[in-house]
């Protein structure tokens, strides 16, 4: 708009008023004042018409500002617990002040399943361990007995062919264990695999998410896809949550309650993702209205809880136990995740 006043001004100084004709023959004549004055006015009222227009845009764009602080300070508050920053390891937890527990399955509520829950079929990594471990694999599949179907995950129809041959060398029935087709790098399908989240009487959907970081995921490409395939072969819709998750370092008690590691916020904090910005994902991809973060072991590498805890209900734990004598570090370590866990109060108590 600056631009274009100056020349409205210039054109209007070059139309001479249409009762000045004798303003070009005397210069000095009233007329050719008036004329001379008119176009400095005209712009004058020009740009005080468009600055009342602006001044009223800016009155309206505060005002939708307020109305939004207001009401996204009301409905939309979280809890600024879940916060840790560096490499601290002290546990922390967050909750969503905007979800509720509920005891019945709503379309709306959705949660990771929880481990002692009735399972529709179990994934089991063999790939390329299947013939050096037959009689681990057949060891699985006979305590399972058929409660549950169970399916070993291998890399190509050569290896699902070898399986069957190997199970039936060892004397299983072929329906103890089938073998099916998924891609992968390595065995450790609970750490790589995604999600399936129910919802809506049996309706399922799957929420996958980043594998490692960048660097690695270039020599675990297959791993961090696997997901995609899995979608496409169970016929599943697919959400991809772009956080760096490992499911062996989730426990869910299967009411949008989740234990993790610190080393989910700090592996994410180097993704620029603050603990707050990771519970809010949580909660809006997984369903979770509240996250525990509690210390890994100290000295084992993979950092996750499922190494020393478990579900047995929505309001039942199990903790590992280490003798003081030999290992004090870590056995005062897992006391103190004892304790910050059975603080937690879940629908049940």
């Amino acid at each position: 708009m600056s631009k274009r006043k100056p020349s409205q001004a210039k054109k209007l100084s070059k139309s001479p008023h249409p009762s000045s004709s004798r303003s070009q023959h005397e210069p000095g004549s009233r007329e050719a004042t008036q004329t001379a004055a008119s176009p400095p006015s005209l712009v004058i009222k020009t740009l005080g018409k468009i600055s009342l227009s602006q001044y009223f845009l800016c009155l309206f764009s505060i005002l939708i500002f307020v109305v939004g602080a207001y009401f996204g300070s009301k409905y939309l508050s979280w809890d600024s617990s879940f916060a840790v920053t560096g490499n601290s390891t002290k546990p922390v937890s967050w909750k969503s002040s905007t979800r509720s527990v509920v005891s019945v399955s709503r379309p709306e509520d959705y949660y990771p399943a929880a481990e002692f829950r009735p399972q529709a079929a179990i994934l089991l990594g063999c790939q390329s361990r299947l013939p050096l471990l037959p009689e681990l694999y057949a060891e699985i599949a006979q305590a399972v007995n058929r409660k549950v179907p169970l399916f070993g995950v291998v890399n190509s129809e050569m290896q699902a062919l070898d399986g069957v041959k190997l199970m039936a060398e060892l004397g299983l029935p072929p329906d103890l264990i089938r073998f099916v087709v998924l891609p992968s790098n390595s065995i450790w399908i609970r750490d790589y695999a995604p999600l399936i989240l129910r919802y809506d009487e049996g309706r399922a959907i799957m929420v996958d998410a980043k594998y490692h970081n960048r660097s690695m995921r270039e020599n675990r490409k297959k791993d961090d896809f696997m997901g995609f395939e899995m979608a496409r072969l169970l016929d599943l819709p697919v959400r991809s949550i772009p956080l760096l998750l490992e499911g062996g370092n989730l426990v869910s008690n299967g009411e949008g309650m989740l234990f993790t590691t610190n080393k989910t916020v700090r592996a994410n904090a180097a993704g620029e993702y603050t603990a707050k910005q990771i519970g809010m994902m949580f909660n809006d991809f997984l369903g979770v209205s509240s996250v525990f973060t509690v210390s890994p072991l100290i000295g084992e590498p993979n950092g996750h809880t499922d190494m020393f805890m478990t579900m047995l209900s929505n309001n039942l734990a199990v903790i590992c136990e280490i003798d003081p004598a030999v290992d004090p570090a870590n056995s005062a370590l897992l006391n103190e995740n004892a304790k910050l866990i059975s603080s937690v109060t879940s629908s049940s108590g």
